[in-house]
C-alpha cells in the first residue's frame, strides 16, 4: 500500500442541505457515514428526480443547524434543529415544517430514510488544495463547507484536483488491518450550492461558471464503501495495490 493523502476533516449532515457538523471520527457503514443525510424536506410541487428542498431554492437553509441529541449514536439519536431565529425544534416538529413551507412558498413534505438521501454515492471527498484553488481564483476565502463533502483531504503532492487521479482505485483509511476501505467511482459534478457562502449567504456565481468551463463542473470525487469501519481525522489514505 502507498500513502497518497490524509483525512483532514470529517463532516456529516444530519439534514440534507442544512448546516453540517464537523466530527473527529465517524463510523462508516455501507450506506455512508453514520447519521449523514438521513432527513430531508421535499418540494411537493416537484416530480423530478431531484425534488429536495435545498439552498438552491432558499439559501437561508444553510443557517439551520441540526444536531444529534446523542452524538455518540447518530443512527439511533433524535435530531433537533437550531433555527436562524434562535428557536430549537425537533426535526419532525410541525413548526419546522411550517417554516420550510413559508420560506419556499409551496407545499413541502418531511422525509426520513435510514439508509441516507445521497445524490449519487454514499461518500464524497475533496482535496483541501482543490477547495483553496477554486476559492482563491475567485477572490473569496477558502471555505470547505461550501462543498458539503464528507471528507476533506490533503493529497500527497499538494496539487489541486489531484484526487481526480484516484478514480477506479481502492483506498484504505488508516493502517490497521480492519481499517475502512472505499472505492473511488467518479468525479463529483457540482451545482449552484458551491456558489453560496454558508455564513453570509453571499453568492459568487463565477466559482461554478469557471468550474463548468474548465473542468466540466466537477470538483472532488464520489466513493462507495468496500469495508465499513471507523474513520478518524488524521488517518492516512493508502492506495491498495
Amino acid at each position: 500500500m502507498k500513502r497518497i493523502g490524509r483525512v483532514e476533516s470529517i463532516w456529516r449532515h444530519p439534514v440534507k442541505s442544512m448546516r453540517g457538523e464537523r466530527v473527529s471520527e465517524s463510523e462508516l457503514r455501507w450506506p455512508g457515514l453514520a447519521g449523514d443525510r438521513r432527513y430531508a424536506f421535499v418540494r411537493g410541487d416537484d416530480t423530478s428526480r431531484f425534488p429536495w428542498l435545498t439552498g438552491r431554492q432558499i439559501p437561508v437553509l444553510l443557517r439551520y443547524r441540526p444536531f444529534f441529541v446523542d452524538p455518540s449514536n447518530p443512527n439511533g439519536s433524535a435530531v433537533r434543529v437550531a433555527t436562524p431565529s434562535g428557536r430549537e425544534l425537533a426535526v419532525d416538529d410541525a413548526a419546522l415544517l411550517a417554516e420550510m413551507v413559508e420560506a419556499y412558498g409551496a407545499p413541502v413534505q418531511f422525509l426520513h430514510l435510514g439508509r441516507g438521501l445521497h445524490d449519487a454515492s454514499p461518500v464524497s471527498l475533496i482535496g483541501r488544495a482543490t477547495v483553496e484553488a477554486l476559492c482563491r481564483a475567485q477572490g473569496v476565502e477558502p471555505e470547505e463547507r461550501r462543498f458539503r463533502n464528507n471528507l476533506v483531504i490533503s493529497v500527497e503532492q499538494g496539487a489541486a484536483f489531484e484526487e481526480d487521479g484516484w478514480i477506479g482505485r481502492e483506498l484504505q483509511l488508516g493502517p490497521a488491518d480492519d481499517a475502512p476501505r472505499l472505492r473511488v467511482d467518479r468525479k463529483n459534478e457540482r451545482c449552484v450550492m458551491i456558489t453560496i457562502e454558508p455564513e453570509t449567504l453571499e453568492k459568487t456565481p463565477s466559482i461554478l461558471s469557471t468550474l463548468a468551463r474548465e473542468r466540466q463542473a466537477c470538483a472532488g470525487i464520489y466513493a462507495s464503501v468496500v469495508r465499513p469501519g471507523w474513520i478518524r481525522a488524521g488517518a492516512e489514505i493508502l492506495a491498495i495495490g
